[in-house]
């Protein structure tokens, strides 16, 4: 039985290398299913003190980015409800479980999400991976065929970290250059 939910997973935390990332938004926007009605983010906790140290000084940059991605598919899709799902009582087991009982799991470019989303029992959607990151990827939907390769532009969290919270907050929303 399908959870009549499309669930996206998307964290902006301490990681500073060229191979992880997020995913522009228009990403989402070119997944989500039209009769899609809500929408889960599964993400890090707001709450610093529910933080791993290394992550809450990220903490409020972390909170915009979300809320910016609440406000842009409320806006592209006016008949859904978005809830954000990071509380203390989202414990990892239900995060990942949420992720595979979703009709659509769509994930940006993470280690931790590939795997409920290849092993969901809706459509999983996920970014193509790099030499750091979920290499063998590319090969999933030729065996899983409610697997979907995505090729959006990525912006790697080293870069990020680089050019600040308020340039990452113009390049999320800007549509892609070529579309596909």
């Amino acid at each position: 039985i399908f959870c009549p939910v499309s669930i996206f997973f998307f964290l902006l935390g301490g990681v500073n290398r060229h191979d992880f990332g997020i995913i522009k938004f228009d990403e989402y926007k070119r997944q989500i299913f039209p009769e899609a009605r809500t929408v889960g983010i599964a993400t890090q906790p707001f709450d610093p003190d529910l933080m791993r140290p290394r992550d809450r000084s990220k903490a409020q940059n972390c909170k915009r980015i979300v809320l910016l991605l609440v406000d842009y598919l409320t806006n592209n899709f006016p008949n859904i409800t978005v809830t954000i799902r990071n509380s203390a009582n989202d414990t990892l087991p239900l995060t990942w479980a949420r992720l595979i009982m979703a009709n659509q799991t769509i994930i940006s470019l993470s280690s931790f999400g590939i795997f409920p989303c290849i092993g969901t029992f809706g459509q999983g959607y996920f970014q193509r991976g790099n030499r750091g990151v979920n290499g063998f990827n590319v090969h999933i939907p030729g065996i899983l065929n409610n697997t979907h390769l995505m090729d959006s532009p990525v912006l790697g969290s080293e870069t990020a970290i680089r050019i600040g919270i308020d340039e990452i907050a113009k390049w999320v929303v800007e549509p892609r250059d070529v579309p596909t």
